[in-house]
């Protein structure tokens, strides 16, 4: 069964000596935790793209 609840997602971007680059987040209102967890795994790869940073690794926490 899925749970829902007021959700939003956030992420770090953190270059290869584990130095911030930026952060991110979105509000996206009513969703289950995986919906957001996805979001946030999206938003994170597009902002990561649009750096010109290809080789990822992503971690979530949920």
């Amino acid at each position: 069964m899925l749970e829902f609840g007021h959700a939003s997602s956030s992420g770090v971007i953190r270059d290869d000596t584990r130095q911030w680059r930026m952060g991110f987040s979105r509000k996206i209102g009513i969703c289950p935790i995986v919906e957001a967890e996805l979001w946030g795994a999206y938003d994170g790869l597009r902002q990561a793209w649009s750096m010109g940073i290809r080789n990822v690794v992503l971690k979530m926490d949920n």
